[in-house]
């Protein structure tokens, strides 16, 4: 259902000195968008030609909230985007993750469950505990960064059990390993080597499902440079992800 659409930028405000919220006006993708997908935000400058991957933080009616981090030339040049901008994105993009009453699903509506974000990998886990806390599940929020948090308050505010780690010790994994509580599922999204930590906690524990981050050209399966190792062979993070179940990851390779 992704379709490339020219969308108002409604705000795109800082949340910390790098990491920026970004508030679209974009009817298409906020009505189709399930958590764990992403969309292409299109720079429209000659040197910028490819487009830039960003998960999906939530929906509201027509709008979309993007948060991402200002690292580069592109994302730095998105940050300085003013309200009233036509910014060009194409979404929803991916395949998110498996949530209760999806065909084949075994996620339970009523139940205990443990979303567990890595830095900017925390965004579209708002979105997923939101729809998990729709459905009348509990929900417990391991979020970790670097410096300083982000979204505390707004996973806070969706009843969520948050922890937070900051810095290099306690990890959040740490955090989540020291938790005694018997989840039904685990969602995972953060860098390649916290999730393969968290893999190894949650073996033979709990199923879990990891949403991996890879860098993105075109974000439609095309260039075949998101490529990650699983067991039935190589899969493409941008089609056939961006959420993997982990045990299906070959957390061995280029980990």
């Amino acid at each position: 259902m992704k379709k490339t659409i020219q969308s108002e930028i409604l705000q795109n405000t800082p949340l910390t000195d790098d990491i920026f919220s970004m508030v679209l006006d974009a009817p298409h993708v906020a009505t189709h968008a399930v958590p764990g997908q992403f969309v292409m935000a299109y720079l429209d400058r000659g040197e910028m030609i490819l487009p830039r991957p960003i998960s999906i933080c939530r929906t509201d009616g027509d709008t979309l909230t993007l948060v991402y981090q200002a690292v580069g030339a592109g994302t730095r040049y998105l940050a300085g985007l003013p309200p009233g901008y036509a910014l060009r994105v194409t979404g929803p993009l991916g395949n998110g993750f498996a949530l209760p009453g999806a065909s084949g699903c075994a996620v339970k509506n009523t139940g205990r469950y443990a979303v567990v974000g890595g830095g900017i990998g925390t965004p579209p886990l708002l979105m997923l505990a939101e729809a998990l806390r729709s459905r009348g599940a509990d929900v417990d929020a391991f979020l970790g960064f670097r410096e300083a948090p982000i979204l505390q308050v707004e996973f806070e505010q969706l009843g969520t059990r948050t922890h937070i780690a900051v810095g290099a010790k306690p990890t959040v994994v740490d955090l989540f390993a020291t938790a005694q509580t018997a989840y039904d599922t685990v969602f995972a999204c953060g860098p390649k080597g916290m999730l393969r930590a968290l893999a190894l906690v949650c073996e033979g524990r709990c199923p879990l499902q990891v949403s991996m981050e890879e860098r993105m050209a075109c974000g439609v399966g095309t260039c075949v440079g998101c490529v990650t190792p699983t067991q039935d062979g190589c899969r493409t993070v941008c089609c056939q992800g961006p959420v993997f179940d982990a045990t299906k990851v070959d957390w061995g390779v280029g980990a």
